[in-house]
C-alpha cells in the first residue's frame, strides 16, 4: 500500500533534493521534504510542511518571473492531467515532477524535484565522468546507509549493481564482490522478469515506480519484496536508479484471510473518497475532478469559477452548508454524511480547511447506508469465526496490554475463565523471567508496525509451561489500537523432537561404543553405516565399506546360505544368521555370527541393522572337536569291523586246536592261520592306538 511513510523512506537517504506534495490543485500542499531539497532552497522544514507550494517556495514572481510562475503551475497541472512525469526549466532551475499512483491508478502523491542548473557541465566526457562519480562514489552518503533495515542500492542504466548496503547483501545471499559483477536480472523470479524490466525501463524514462516483485537469492531463497525505483536525474538526464527494497515475505504469508477482511472493512470505513473539489474563500470552485463530474452530474467546464451555493441553492438548508462553514470558521477538519435530495443519494464528505479555502473529498455511500445491516452480519460472522477457531486467539490493548477479548479455545487451553482473562494483561501469562523480553518485542513491534512470528514461553493457570508460536496483527478493537494474536502450542512437538534426538544419541552411543560390529544396510545389502569396531574386528576402516555390498565379502561356500537367510526378512522382522566366513583385511576370513533386524520404517535408522560378532576362535575349537569325534567314530568302526574278522578267525582256530581229533598236519596249518590272524589283529590295534594318540586332549 502506498503511504507517505514508505514514500519518504525512499527519498530520505537520497542525495537528490525531493519534496512530496498532495495532489490538491491548485494548492499542492507540501507533505514531506528531504534535507538535500532544504539545502537547495535554504529553508526550514517546519516552515514548509502543511503549506501550499506556491505560498512558500514559488510565491515570489520577482525571482521566477510571470512566465516562470506559469511554467511551474503548468508542470504540476500537466502531471495531474497526464499522470506522467513532466520536466520544465525555470530561471536557473530544472524542475521535475513524478506522480505516484495507487492501486486504482489514481494520483496519491506528487514527487517534486528542484535542481540548480548553474553547475551544468556541457562537455560530454566531463558529464559521463560526473555521472559515474555520482553513481559509484556519492551514492547514498547517508551515515546510516549500511545500518538501514531495508535493502538500498543503485543501478546503472543497464541495471548493473553499483552500490549496495548490508541489507541487500543479506537478501541476495551473494558476496559483495560477486554482486557488483551482476545485474538485478539473476535475482528476479522467472515469472516476474518481464514485470521487473518493464518497471526498470519506466524508471530510466524518468518515472518513479513502486511495485511488489518475487525474487530468488543466490542460494535459492524465495522472497517477496516491495520495491521503489527512483530515477537519478542530473541535468535533465537519468544517469541511474536508486532502489529501496523491503522484504515483505512474512507479511504476505501471515494472516492473509484476516488481512483481506480488514481491506474489505477499510473500503467501507476509510474517509478517503473518490470525488474531489476545491473551493476558495469566496466559495468559488477552483478544481473539480472527473469523479465529481460523475457523482454530481456537473461538468468540470461548467463548475470551475462558479459559486458553489449559487449552483446548489437547495443544499443551503443541509449539513453541506453548515459543516462547510464550520470547517472554515473554526479552521478544523469535518466529516459527515448527508442526504442529497436532488440526486437521491447519500454522500460522505471529508472537508479540510486551508489558507486558500476548503478541500473536499466525497463519495456516494448510498449502498453503504442500505448495507449497514449486512455489515453488522459480517461483523457477527467475523466474531463467530474468532470464537469458534480451534486455535487460541485473543485481542489485547496496544497501550495497556490488557486482554480485551479471548476466544473459547484460549479459555480451554490456558485454563482461565474469560472473566479472569479480561482482568489480566499479556504479562500475566508469561514467566517472570520473560517479561523484560516481552517489553522489547512489543517496543520493536510498535516502532516498525510489523510483528514477526516467534516462539515464546507461556504459562497455563496450573503453572504448566508451554512453548507457543505467536503471530499477531494490528487491529482496531472498539475504537482502541489493539493487537490480534494467534497462539499455536508447539510443546508436544518440541518434546517429541527432543525425545527423537535423545533416541538418536542413545543409538549412536550403543553403536559406536559397543564391542560388536554394527552396520546398517539397504534392502539389497549395501552398507549405509558401519561402526568403528570394523577396524578392530576385520582390520578394515568403516569408510572402506560404505557403499559396498556385504555379500561380496562372504566366502563363496557360505554366500548362498546367507543370502537365503537374509531373504527371511520379508516374512519376519528379526533373523539370526548362523556363523559364516567373512573376508577381512589381506583376504583373511573371519567366522561371523550375525543378527539382522529390519528397521527400514524407523526414521532414525531407515535400514536393516546387522549386529555381528567375531566367533572365529569358537568355530575353530568346534571344528577341532568335530574332527576328534570323527576320529573316534573311525576307531569305533575299526573296532566293530576290522578287529572282528581276525578275532573271529583266532577264536575258530583255537576251537579246532582244542579238538584232539586233528592230526599233526592239520594242527600245524591251524597254528599258521592262528599266527597270521594274531598279526593282523596286532596291526589293527597299533593303528587304533596311533589314531587315539592324535585325538585332541579335550576329548
Amino acid at each position: 500500500m502506498l503511504t507517505l511513510e514508505n514514500v519518504t523512506s525512499v527519498f530520505r537517504s537520497s542525495p537528490n533534493g525531493y519534496m512530496v506534495l498532495l495532489p490538491n490543485s491548485p494548492y499542492f500542499t507540501i507533505a514531506a521534504v528531504n534535507k538535500p531539497f532544504l539545502d537547495v532552497i535554504k529553508a526550514n522544514r517546519a516552515d514548509l510542511i502543511g503549506k501550499g507550494i506556491f505560498e512558500t517556495i514559488y510565491h515570489r514572481p520577482s525571482i521566477w518571473g510571470p512566465k516562470g510562475m506559469k511554467s511551474l503551475k503548468n508542470a504540476l497541472e500537466d502531471t495531474m492531467q497526464s499522470k506522467k512525469a513532466s520536466n520544465y526549466n525555470v530561471a536557473d532551475w530544472e524542475i521535475n515532477t513524478f506522480p505516484l499512483l495507487d492501486d486504482e491508478e489514481k494520483i496519491k502523491f506528487i514527487v517534486h524535484n528542484l535542481t540548480d542548473t548553474t553547475q551544468v557541465i556541457t562537455n560530454d566526457d566531463q558529464q559521463i565522468a560526473l555521472n559515474n562519480m555520482l553513481l559509484t562514489q556519492n551514492s547514498f552518503q547517508h551515515p546510516l546507509f549500511d545500518d538501514y533495515p531495508d535493502a538500498v542500492f543503485t543501478l546503472d542504466p543497464e541495471g548493473n549493481f553499483l552500490s549496495a548496503n548490508k541489507a541487500l547483501i543479506d537478501l541476495t545471499e551473494c558476496r559483495e564482490e560477486e554482486l557488483f559483477k551482476l545485474s538485478f536480472t539473476p535475482f528476479i523470479a522467472p515469472g516476474d522478469l518481464e514485470k521487473a524490466h518493464d518497471h526498470f525501463k519506466k524508471t530510466i524514462h524518468g518515472e518513479l515506480q513502486n511495485f511488489d516483485i518475487r525474487t530468488i537469492s543466490a542460494k535459492g531463497t524465495h522472497r517477496m519484496l516491495n520495491v521503489t525505483n527512483l530515477p537519478i536525474v542530473i541535468n535533465q538526464e537519468v544517469i541511474g536508479v536508486h532502489v529501496i527494497a523491503k522484504d515483505i515475505t512474512a507479511i504476505t504469508k501471515t494472516q492473509k484471510q484476516l488481512d483481506d477482511y480488514h481491506y474489505r472493512i477499510s473500503d467501507i470505513l476509510e474517509s478517503i473518497t473518490d470525488g474531489f473539489m476545491a473551493l476558495d474563500r469566496d466559495w468559488v470552485v477552483t478544481y473539480w475532478n472527473k469523479e465529481a463530474e460523475r457523482l454530481l452530474l456537473m461538468s468540470r467546464e461548467y463548475m470551475i469559477g462558479k459559486n458553489i451555493w449559487e449552483v446548489y441553492e437547495d443544499a443551503i438548508p443541509t449539513k453541506f452548508y453548515s459543516e462547510y462553514h464550520r470547517a472554515v470558521d473554526e479552521n478544523i477538519s469535518v466529516r459527515f454524511d448527508e442526504y442529497f435530495s436532488r440526486l437521491n443519494i447519500w454522500i460522505e464528505v471529508s472537508a479540510f480547511p486551508s489558507d486558500e479555502g476548503l478541500s473536499l473529498y466525497f463519495r456516494d455511500i448510498t449502498e453503504r447506508k442500505h448495507g449497514e445491516e449486512q455489515l453488522q452480519q459480517e461483523k457477527e460472522k467475523y466474531l463467530e469465526l474468532f470464537n469458534l477457531s480451534p486455535l487460541p486467539q485473543w485481542v489485547f490493548d496496544a497501550e495497556t496490554l490488557q486482554f480485551l477479548d479471548v476466544n473459547n479455545a484460549a479459555v480451554k487451553h490456558y485454563g482461565y475463565s474469560k472473566e479472569e482473562f479480561l482482568e489480566m494483561t499479556i504479562k500475566d501469562i508469561r514467566p517472570a523471567a520473560d517479561v523484560k523480553e516481552l517489553g522489547e518485542i512489543l517496543k520493536d513491534t510498535f516502532k516498525t508496525g510489523i510483528f514477526q512470528a516467534r516462539m515464546v514461553r507461556h504459562l497455563k493457570k496450573s503453572g504448566e509451561l508451554m512453548h507457543i508460536c505467536v503471530e499477531a496483527n494490528a487491529v482496531t478493537f472498539e475504537g482502541k489500537a489493539a493487537m490480534l494474536v494467534l497462539a499455536i502450542d508447539y510443546t508436544e512437538k518440541l518434546k517429541s523432537e527432543r525425545a527423537l534426538a535423545a533416541s538418536e544419541q542413545r543409538f549412536k552411543a550403543l553403536v559406536q561404543d559397543g564391542s560388536d560390529l554394527v552396520a546398517i544396510l539397504d534392502p539389497t545389502g549395501n552398507y549405509k553405516y558401519v561402526s568403528p569396531t570394523s577396524k578392530s574386528i576385520l582390520g578394515i576402516d568403516p569408510e572402506q565399506l560404505i557403499g559396498k555390498n556385504a555379500f561380496d565379502f562372504i566366502h563363496k561356500d557360505d554366500k548362498e546360505k546367507v543370502i537365503s537367510q537374509f531373504g527371511l526378512l520379508n516374512e519376519q522382522k528379526r533373523v539370526k544368521i548362523m556363523p559364516f566366513r567373512f573376508k577381512g583385511v589381506d583376504s583373511h576370513y573371519h567366522w561371523i555370527e550375525t543378527i539382522i533386524t529390519d528397521m527400514t520404517e524407523d526414521p532414525v535408522v531407515a535400514g536393516i541393522v546387522a549386529n555381528s560378532r567375531d566367533v572365529t576362535q569358537r568355530m575353530e575349537e568346534e571344528l577341532k572337536t568335530q574332527d576328534g569325534i570323527d576320529r573316534l567314530r573311525e576307531i569305533a568302526w575299526m573296532q566293530a569291523h576290522e578287529v572282528r574278522a581276525p578275532l573271529a578267525c583266532v577264536m575258530g582256530l583255537s576251537k579246532i586246536l582244542l579238538d584232539n581229533n586233528e592230526d599233526e598236519r592239520s594242527k600245524k596249518e591251524s597254528l599258521l592261520h592262528l599266527m597270521r590272524s594274531a598279526g593282523e589283529l596286532d596291526s589293527i590295534i597299533r593303528e587304533i592306538i596311533k589314531k587315539a594318540e592324535d585325538l585332541p586332549k579335550e576329548l
